[in-house]
């Protein structure tokens, strides 16, 4: 089955911030086009300020982990931004799941 993120990206060109929010699973295959579009909204305007809102969605350790290594570089990895411009991005982590009614019935039986 293939994996689909869902994305909605809104700017404040005035206070030079952008926000992409995040729904699906995050994963080692999204994460390359979550990275392109990352790298598309970040080429909009220099010094633009990027947040990745993961907080509704799920992501799985290394690919959190990627885009934390991009936070902490400043930088997209070479293999998105050739360039390897600046990228003023910070993330969002995902929210922990918690069990849903049905799933805590299955617990105590």
């Amino acid at each position: 089955m293939v994996q689909k993120l869902r994305v909605v990206v809104r700017f404040d060109l005035g206070c030079e911030t952008a926000r992409i929010k995040v729904l699906g699973k995050v994963d080692l295959h999204t994460l390359t086009a979550l990275y392109s579009l990352i790298r598309r909204t970040n080429s909009i305007r220099p010094n633009l300020r990027l947040e990745v809102d993961l907080s509704k969605a799920s992501a799985e350790a290394e690919a959190l982990a990627d885009l934390h290594q991009s936070c902490d570089s400043g930088r997209l990895p070479e293999q998105v931004d050739p360039a390897r411009g600046k990228c003023h991005l910070r993330v969002v982590d995902p929210v922990p799941q918690l069990p849903t009614v049905r799933g805590l019935a299955r617990l105590s039986a």
